[in-house]
């Protein structure tokens, strides 16, 4: 059996799924249009060697992981209600994206 490297997490109105080189988001938004957003990602450990050794790459992995997962969370919000616009980040997901790379 061939081996499958996608996951994947429930969003607000949708689901964000993840494979070794692409994430995808797929959101209803509130008019009940679904709007689908693609991007390229990079694990932690190929964007720094460091990250790359083996105890340090799972607590390395796990930090870049919740802050992606904040992330995209945070823009399926946003797309879900447009309203939202005036929303800004707590302390906590401000700390957590930067600390991940994701800022």
């Amino acid at each position: 059996m061939r081996r499958c490297d996608i996951g994947g997490q429930g969003v607000l109105e949708g689901v964000m799924m993840r494979a070794p080189a692409m994430c995808g988001l797929a959101v209803r938004k509130a008019s009940g249009e679904i709007v689908y957003e693609k991007q390229p990602v990079t694990p932690i450990s190929k964007r720094n060697k460091f990250f790359g050794l083996p105890i340090v790459r799972g607590v390395a992995s796990l930090v870049d992981m919740l802050g992606f997962g904040v992330q995209t969370i945070t823009k399926s919000a946003k797309l879900f209600d447009e309203q939202a616009e005036d929303y800004k980040p707590s302390k906590l997901e401000h700390f957590i994206a930067k600390k991940s790379g994701r800022d």
